[in-house]
C-alpha cells in the first residue's frame, strides 16, 4: 500500500550461519523491538556451519565463533538440552585433515566421503556429523524463534535451496538411489511448518 512506511534493519552477513543469526538477535536487533524478524537459510552452508566439526573440515582451520551442542540433563536421562559454549582454541586442524579419509581439498571443489561437500546434503542417510548439524540448526532456530515471540516478535524463515550441479552423480559414479535432491528442502520445510 502506498503511504505506509517501514524501517528494515539488515543485520544479516554473508557466510553467517544460524547459529550467528541466533546471535545477532539476541545481541543487538532485540533491542530495536523488531515487529517480525526476518531469518534468511541457505542451504548451501547453513546447516554444516553449526557443527563445529564439519565447519573446521570445509575450512581447513578452526572457525573461532560460538557453537551450540546438545548436552544430557544429568538428573533426567534421555533429555538434552541445547546448549552453547565458545571453544578457545586456535588450531590449524591441517593434521586432523590429513588423516581423513572423508574430506579433500582439490582447487576446484572441496570434498567430503568422495564427493562435492555441500552434496552431502542430498544423501538419502546422513552420518553422524551431518545429522547432529541438522539437530543442532532446528534447535537453534526454535531457540530463537521462542526468543523472539516471548520478545512479542513473529520471526519468518526464507529457505534458499542450494541446487545440486548438474552431473555430480554421472562425474563421481554415485547411485542415484543414495540421494533424494528434495531432501534438504523437505525436512526443513515439515520442520518449520511443524514449529
Amino acid at each position: 500500500k502506498r503511504g505506509n512506511s517501514y524501517d528494515v534493519i539488515n543485520l544479516g552477513m554473508a557466510g553467517w550461519s544460524i547459529d550467528q543469526y541466533y546471535y545477532t538477535y539476541h545481541k543487538y536487533a532485540k533491542k530495536y523491538k523488531p515487529d517480525i524478524v526476518i531469518v534468511t537459510v541457505l542451504l548451501q552452508n547453513d546447516i554444516y556451519a553449526n557443527s563445529e566439526y564439519l565447519s573446521d573440515l570445509f575450512f581447513g582451520y578452526h572457525v573461532s565463533k560460538p557453537y551450540f551442542i546438545y548436552k544430557e540433563y544429568p538428573d533426567k536421562p534421555g533429555e538434552r538440552i541445547l546448549t552453547s559454549y565458545y571453544p578457545y582454541k586456535n588450531k590449524v586442524v591441517k593434521k586432523e585433515l590429513s588423516n581423513s579419509k572423508k574430506f579433500l581439498t582439490s582447487q576446484q571443489t572441496k570434498q567430503y566421503d568422495g564427493i562435492p561437500f555441500e552434496f552431502n546434503l542430498y544423501r538419502n542417510t546422513y552420518d553422524k556429523y551431518w545429522e547432529e548439524a541438522w539437530h543442532i540448526s532446528e534447535g537453534i532456530l526454535l531457540k530463537m524463534k521462542k526468543e523472539i515471540e516471548d520478545d512479542g516478535s513473529q520471526m519468518l524463515v526464507i529457505v534458499i535451496p542450494k541446487r545440486p550441479y548438474d552431473g555430480i552423480i554421472k562425474r563421481y559414479h554415485l547411485n542415484p538411489k543414495d540421494f533424494d535432491l528434495k531432501k534438504p528442502e523437505e525436512m526443513l520445510g515439515a520442520f518449520l511448518k511443524k514449529n
